[in-house]
């Protein structure tokens, strides 16, 4: 007899998010909360600028938070060539990410954020 639990699994309901971000300014670009009774796996993850703008001329920082834990990214990750995460980064709470916009100029910042919940049945 097996012993391997049985899952109910969900994709995250959101893969790509993006929000233009004045120069100074620092928002919110996605949250993700995970379900009660689930735990969010992270497959993969990348950070940019929005298609047809330019790059930063300064350090713009992007972070991703899961579950109070900071990573800090000054560097792109392209969209269409995801960072992937083998084994999954575990989340029991929630997953967010942030931008701070250290330019003089508004950019569009995007994320990526590929994954799934999953939980006993």
């Amino acid at each position: 007899m097996s012993t391997t639990p049985q899952l109910d699994i969900v994709p995250f309901p959101e893969h790509y998010a993006y929000v233009l971000v004045e120069s100074g300014e620092s928002k919110e670009i996605f949250y993700l909360p995970v379900t009660a009774g689930y735990v969010g796996f992270i497959e993969r993850i990348a950070c940019d600028w929005f298609e047809g703008t330019d790059p930063p001329d300064t350090r713009s920082i992007l972070e991703l938070v899961i579950d109070g834990f900071t990573r800090k990214f000054e560097y792109q990750i392209d969209i269409n060539k995801p960072y992937v995460l083998d084994p999954p980064i575990v989340a029991r709470n929630y997953i967010r990410w942030r931008v701070t916009n250290n330019d003089t100029k508004s950019h569009y910042f995007g994320i990526l954020t590929d994954g799934y919940m999953a939980k006993p049945k």
